[in-house]
């Protein structure tokens, strides 16, 4: 017990910092490229944690608590703001109208080649009931195993 707390084995460590925007979810201000959470030293031995941007000649960084905060705030706005889900389902459904008559159009299309599909299906499965009542399953048998 003694050697394991010394050692600091079997113990976890606890979370410093979650970069929540991590992941695609924040990109950079100059350039457009994603950005990703690191962490860094001050002199005083003091964590800092930041987002710094991937983009090869930009080099910007930003405090995580002050983009995460700001973020944050932003959500508290939109959910507290009492006509917002009211527009955006209007929004989304009149783009949705919008979409309709393609989707309508795709559709037909794609159940007539559907209807084609079944026909020759049918008519194949037909040929071989008679086939397979005029000549016999030997016939078959020997030009399915030619095929194979």
């Amino acid at each position: 017990m003694a050697a394991n707390s010394r050692s600091n084995h079997n113990g976890s460590r606890p979370i410093r910092h979650s970069y929540v925007l991590n992941g695609g979810l924040l990109h950079c201000g100059r350039c457009g490229a994603p950005m990703e959470g690191r962490s860094g030293t001050g002199r005083l031995g003091v964590r800092y944690y930041y987002y710094v941007c991937r983009g090869p000649d930009c080099s910007l960084r930003v405090g995580a608590d002050e983009i995460e905060g700001a973020v944050l705030n932003r959500i508290q706005e939109l959910a507290t703001n009492d006509g917002l889900l009211e527009r955006l389902t209007e929004e989304m459904n009149q783009r949705m109208a919008r979409q309709k008559p393609a989707l309508s159009s795709k559709r037909r299309s794609l159940q007539k080649s559907l209807d084609g599909v079944k026909a020759q299906a049918d008519k194949v499965l037909a040929e071989w009931a008679i086939l397979e009542q005029e000549t016999g399953r030997a016939f078959l048998t020997d030009k399915l195993a030619e095929l194979a």
